[in-house]
């Protein structure tokens, strides 16, 4: 009986962390396991539905581009993704209107972010996103990787868009933060071993590819040493 209830209360666990999700993550619909049944007919109305408001969204653009006084480069850039045509899986980021807004704390009024974002990557490039403090980096890393909800807008990791599909960007996706994200106590190989299976690496090919990664950054003769053994440099 105790092994039903706890069985129970996980499920119930992991079902509100998606549908109710705390300071982090992206709210899914109460039905989201159901949407398997209707994965297709989604993906061809919404298919459908970004090509039927492109004209309406590049008169808009047009009008919106003239008055913001925005460079030139970021002009034609929204005006490129505005073209382009889902499905997006030819490109590894494709990101299009993206908007951040912070909600008012403490007497402070919202703050604006990230505003009206376009942007696209090709395959094989390689992208550096700089700006000063404020600038909104750190709120688009977050909303791309599934950390923040956009109040607008949409983007896309190698087809699969963050809104609606967060666990396939998440195994597709690979973020390396500013502060050391790692376990004292848990060996070189056991966070790689981790870190493999978030990506959805397989049961039988885990143990390779954590391999392989240990020789490339020559840490293999290190794999069964705790992190809090290892020299910061």
């Amino acid at each position: 009986m105790l092994y039903f209830a706890a069985v129970g209360y996980m499920i119930l666990g992991l079902y509100l962390d998606k549908v109710w999700p705390q300071e982090y993550g992206v709210a899914r619909s109460p039905f989201y396991f159901l949407k398997s049944l209707f994965n297709k007919k989604k993906k061809d109305e919404a298919s459908y539905s970004v090509m039927e408001d492109d004209s309406m969204v590049s008169e808009k653009l047009n009008s919106v581009l003239q008055m913001s006084g925005e460079d030139e480069d970021v002009e034609n850039e929204k005006e490129l993704v505005q073209k382009l045509q889902p499905p997006y899986s030819d490109y590894p980021l494709v990101v299009r209107n993206l908007r951040k807004v912070y909600k008012p704390i403490g007497g402070r009024p919202a703050k604006v972010a990230v505003e009206d974002l376009s942007l696209h990557i090709k395959r094989g490039e390689m992208f550096g996103l700089l700006g000063p403090n404020g600038a909104g980096k750190t709120s688009l890393i977050s909303m791309i990787t599934g950390l923040y909800p956009p109040e607008a807008g949409n983007a896309w990791v190698g087809g699969y868009d963050i809104v609606n599909q967060t666990e396939q960007v998440h195994s597709r996706m690979g973020v390396c933060p500013q502060f050391d994200l790692l376990w004292p106590e848990l060996t070189v190989e056991e966070h790689l071993l981790f870190y493999a299976r978030i990506r959805g690496v397989s049961k039988q090919n885990e143990k390779i590819v954590v391999t392989k990664a240990m020789q490339d950054v020559r840490l293999f003769k290190f794999a069964k040493f705790a992190t809090k053994q290892l020299s910061g440099k």
